[in-house]
């Protein structure tokens, strides 16, 4: 479950990475979350990441954005097993 505090887009972009990521570089997905919005995303069989899971959040949809969200504009809990 992701939500958005603030009055513009984010997005939150995951990285299989074994490491801490580098927003705006190797993106595995991201997904795009209005402005006072929310998303619950579940993938039913999984999505395999093979290093590890990492994320970012920025503020634009490019997946070579590299502007970060403000404190507490996200609002994330992700869970996996």
């Amino acid at each position: 479950m992701i939500s958005n505090t603030s009055a513009a887009y984010s997005y939150v972009a995951f990285h299989n990475s074994a490491s801490a990521p580098t927003a705006g570089a190797s993106i595995f997905f991201k997904i795009g979350i209005p402005a006072g919005g929310a998303a619950n995303v579940e993938f039913s069989n999984g999505v395999a990441f093979s290093s590890g899971i990492g994320i970012t959040t920025v503020t634009g949809a490019a997946d070579s954005n590299t502007t970060a969200v403000a404190a507490n504009d996200l609002i994330i809990n992700l869970f996996y097993k």
